[in-house]
């Protein structure tokens, strides 16, 4: 096939507190033209954090897309002009209490480039000590800590399906296997 696909011009539909919803004109090799639909994401951070015990610090809190308690990482939007690291370790903070050093990125994730463009920045750190809970006013979080190979066994049963979590706790347990091997 000759030529690119390429984007065209965009259209705002719905803008959101951290999305905008786009009609996009595509023009494809074939000299034709479709729209589509994009969301634009205004980018996201997450951790993966362990306690001087060797346990991941996990939260629990209810999202609409499932219609469920999620078991996730803690992860969430990062603000305007804030390096994702920070925004990776406010939002550990914010949602866990926990105070992290050690902190290093481990993975980034497209979390559906077929019609967005949210893309997630996830560290990995150590837990060195806890303060207060900073929660949004409707935030509703719970915290427990599990064993590396206890979350994947919940991924492989199905009880964890958010795909961020799933990519983060994967790619954790292969830096932790390449750790081990120096």
């Amino acid at each position: 096939m000759k030529g690119q696909i390429k984007k065209g011009e965009e259209t705002l539909m719905y803008q959101g507190s951290f999305i905008s919803c786009n009609q996009v004109v595509m023009h494809f090799p074939d000299e034709s033209t479709e729209v589509w639909d994009l969301i634009h994401h205004k980018g996201a951070a997450g951790m993966i954090a362990e306690t001087p015990e060797g346990k991941i610090l996990m939260i629990s809190q209810y999202r609409p897309g499932e219609d469920r308690v999620v078991l996730e990482i803690p992860a969430g939007g990062i603000n305007f002009g804030e390096d994702p690291k920070d925004a990776a370790i406010r939002e550990m903070r914010e949602e866990t209490g926990a105070l992290c050093r050690d902190v290093s990125h481990l993975i980034s994730v497209m979390t559906c480039p077929a019609y967005n463009d949210e893309k997630v920045v996830i560290y990995k750190g150590r837990v060195t000590s806890f303060v207060e809970q900073s929660l949004d006013p409707k935030e509703f979080i719970s915290v427990k800590e599990y064993e590396l190979e206890e979350l994947v066994s919940l991924i492989m049963s199905g009880e964890i399906r958010e795909g961020i979590t799933i990519a983060a706790i994967f790619a954790y347990r292969e830096a932790r296997k390449k750790d081990e091997k120096r």
